[in-house]
């Protein structure tokens, strides 16, 4: 990230970390073409969540646009995109006890054969 990015710039860079990055290196540099699981990231990379001084590293994140990853539950960030697109179930997540409901989506990609 940098302070100076200003206009078009600076919502490029906003828009693709929100939706294209899931891995980073240790110092925060983008990596944005990666989409598999997370046993298959590139040595030097890390899942963005786990970078150690992350700034949001004390609130709880709650993401998805990675269905590869799956649901995951950590301390501080939770993804539930478990692929319903591709015919896994929709997931939610309730905060107060972190209770998972999930419901199957009969209406996926999978069954539409796209």
């Amino acid at each position: 990230w940098n302070d100076g990015l200003t206009g078009y710039k600076r919502l490029r860079v906003i828009t693709n970390a929100l939706t294209r990055m899931r891995i980073c290196t240790a110092q925060g540099e983008m990596e944005f073409d990666f989409k598999a699981e997370q046993h298959k990231i590139p040595e030097g990379y890390l899942p963005w969540f786990d970078v150690p001084d992350r700034a949001a590293r004390t609130a709880t994140v709650v993401f998805g646009h990675w269905s590869a990853l799956g649901l995951m539950i950590k301390d501080h960030a939770i993804a539930l995109d478990t692929g319903c697109l591709w015919g896994g179930p929709l997931t939610a997540i309730r905060l107060e006890d972190r209770a998972v409901i999930q419901v199957p989506c009969a209406d996926s990609a999978v069954a539409k054969h796209w």
